[in-house]
């Protein structure tokens, strides 16, 4: 997941500005048109990037030198842009495991970010990676929400009182194309809505995405996942993030988790924490990926030599500030 801080998305002296390269749609100029960058100028300005795999490159442009990248606790090392690529660091060779990336503004000169590509090992040699999404609403002869996903109310009923369908909605590329995208289920408005959750149950899989919107100047925003692997594997893992953007864009990469054991059933929670009467979470879909079964041998092998199943995955950039 990229973190932001500071997460401002105002004057790039101040923190991290979002911006999108296509021209505006004139019925909402605050809709985002293409594909999302984020820059600053202010020295002291983070980006906190964590993933489980083999290698990570963080793209964008930059100045040498104003910047510096750590990685696991290291030793922080100045940055030297590949500016032909389009990478400010480039990070491989990593033992399969948890890492985290930490890059730094130094200078108070432009830094760019526009996403990254990571390496993460997953399933057998060989087997190419399968995808799957799965709708929040299913729209095949009748619009509904998706029996895959348990909706409850605050107080843990199973009711969707608190939960609404949301239209199908457009978004457009750089070039102002529109792309038709499903419909998502939403919850907003107050206290009422505040703890509503969605609750799935992922087998099958190594990694998930999980998709839905973001309201322009909605910086109350939050929401939290939720993992629960089986008990004998480990403890729930939960964060929260708030989305903070004078923005707008319906298919955003809210939520990344990889590094799952694809033969184990994982419970997943996703809880609306907004409570200003003007506050807005939805999500569209929830995408898993999966490359099968792999052995205790290939996975050994794989930690010494990255050499069994990867999948490279490129994420554009998501303004999210970590809570917890």
């Amino acid at each position: 997941m990229l973190s932001y801080l500071p997460a401002r998305d105002g004057l790039l002296s101040l923190g991290w500005n979002i911006t999108y390269p296509g021209p505006p749609i004139p019925k909402d100029p605050t809709y985002g048109v293409g594909t999302s960058t984020h820059r600053t100028t202010l020295s002291g300005a983070t980006i906190e990037f964590r993933f489980k795999g083999t290698a990570a490159y963080l793209l964008g442009d930059a100045p040498a030198g104003s910047y510096t990248v750590s990685i696991d606790k290291g030793k922080a090392v100045p940055g030297k842009p590949d500016s032909a690529r389009g990478v400010l660091a480039a990070l491989t060779g990593l033992h399969y495991a948890d890492h985290t990336i930490h890059l730094t503004v130094v200078k108070s000169v432009q830094v760019s970010v526009s996403g990254a590509i990571l390496t993460v090992g997953m399933g057998k040699p060989g087997v190419s990676p399968r995808s799957r999404v799965i709708e929040a609403v299913l729209m095949d002869g009748s619009i509904r929400s998706n029996p895959f996903f348990d909706f409850r109310r605050p107080d843990g009923t199973s009711s969707q009182l608190n939960w609404k369908i949301d239209s199908p909605k457009y978004r457009y590329n750089s070039d102002n194309t529109p792309m038709l995208l499903t419909g998502a289920m939403t919850t907003a408005g107050g206290k009422s809505s505040q703890g509503s959750t969605a609750s799935f149950t992922l087998n099958e899989t190594s990694a998930f995405f999980i998709r839905g919107g973001m309201l322009a100047n909605a910086s109350e925003d939050r929401f939290s996942v939720t993992i629960t692997p089986p008990s004998k594997v480990g403890r729930p893992q939960s964060r929260t993030f708030m989305l903070n953007s004078s923005w707008g864009d319906p298919n955003e990469i809210l939520f990344f988790e990889s590094g799952l054991n694809r033969d184990l059933s994982y419970g997943v929670q996703i809880k609306s924490e907004v409570a200003g009467k003007d506050t807005f979470f939805g999500f569209r879909t929830v995408e898993t990926l999966d490359a099968g079964s792999f052995s205790a041998n290939a996975a050994s092998h794989a930690l010494s030599s990255n050499a069994f199943a990867g999948l490279a995955i490129l994420f554009v950039c998501m303004f999210r500030k970590l809570l917890r």
